[in-house]
């Protein structure tokens, strides 16, 4: 499954982001995706609401949450917004097993 993460630097991060180059801070980055059974797809800096942008494949949801946690609790960063692929046939398959169910509430 694919997840995308922007997430935003605390001041500590963006202080210890000054003495690293990218190539390094990749390195980091794919070392604990990798150790936790993930692959970075596309990793980068940006300009505006968030500092960074991640693009990965990971083995299941769960992971997201432990590693936001672990992240967070570093103190590195102070935002992390997590956006997980969905199966679209599975979710409209869903929607229409329950439409039958769900009825307005009438007065």
């Amino acid at each position: 499954m694919k997840v995308v993460t922007i997430g935003t630097y605390s001041q500590a991060g963006l202080a210890a982001l000054a003495d690293a180059t990218y190539e390094q801070r990749r390195a980091v980055m794919d070392e604990i995706y990798g150790s936790a059974g993930g692959r970075i797809i596309e990793y980068f800096f940006c300009d505006g609401d968030a500092d960074f942008v991640i693009v990965a494949e990971i083995p299941n949801r769960e992971l997201v949450r432990g590693m936001r946690n672990n992240a967070l609790a570093t103190g590195s960063v102070v935002s992390l917004k997590n956006f997980l692929e969905v199966d679209l046939a599975a979710v409209t398959a869903s929607q229409r097993n329950a439409r039958d169910t769900f009825k307005p509430i009438t007065t």
